[in-house]
C-alpha cells in the first residue's frame, strides 16, 4: 500500500520496485466513494484467478465527498490497492497521467470509476494485446 498526497509529479518508483507486477490498473476517481468497493471487488474477481500480480491505482481527483476515505479503507484492506490523493482538482486526464507516473506494472490498463467499463472485459483486452507482440496498445469501443 502506498498512499501519497501530491500536487507535483514525482519520480517513478525504481525499476527494481516494479519487478513482479504484471498489470497496473489506473482509475481516476471523482465522487465515486459509493461504488469503488464494488469496482475493486470485480477487478479482483477477474484478475486474481489469472495468477499474475497486479495493482489498482485509485487516483482521487480532490473529490469533495467520501471518495478518499473509501480509497484509504480499500488500500488498508487489499494489498493490491494503491491510493493517490491529489490536493486540488486536475481533471480526469491529468489524474490518469498521475496514475501512469506511479504505475509499476508491465502493462497499464485504464478504467473509469463509474463501472461503465466492465472489469469483466479486462481479459479480452489483455488477450488481444498479448496475441499481437508487435502491438503497443489496444482500445475498446462500446458495442451498441
Amino acid at each position: 500500500m502506498w498512499i501519497s498526497t501530491t500536487t507535483q509529479p514525482i519520480a517513478s518508483p525504481p525499476v527494481a520496485a516494479s519487478r513482479g507486477i504484471r498489470y497496473s490498473l489506473v482509475i481516476p476517481c471523482y465522487r465515486s466513494g459509493l461504488w469503488l468497493g464494488e469496482l475493486v471487488a470485480r477487478i479482483a474477481a477477474v484478475l486474481v484467478p489469472r495468477g499474475q500480480p497486479f495493482e489498482v491505482l485509485l487516483v482521487n481527483d480532490a473529490s469533495p465527498d467520501d471518495t478518499w476515505e473509501t480509497i484509504e479503507r480499500l488500500a488498508k484492506a487489499q494489498d493490491f490497492v494503491v491510493g493517490i490523493d491529489l490536493l486540488f482538482r486536475t481533471g480526469q486526464f491529468r489524474a490518469t497521467l498521475c496514475g501512469f507516473q506511479h504505475a509499476r506494472g508491465e502493462l497499464i490498463i485504464t478504467l473509469d470509476d463509474d463501472l461503465q467499463h466492465p472489469p469483466e472485459e479486462i481479459p479480452t483486452l489483455i488477450e488481444a494485446l498479448e496475441s499481437q507482440p508487435a502491438w503497443n496498445c489496444v482500445a475498446a469501443e462500446y458495442a451498441a
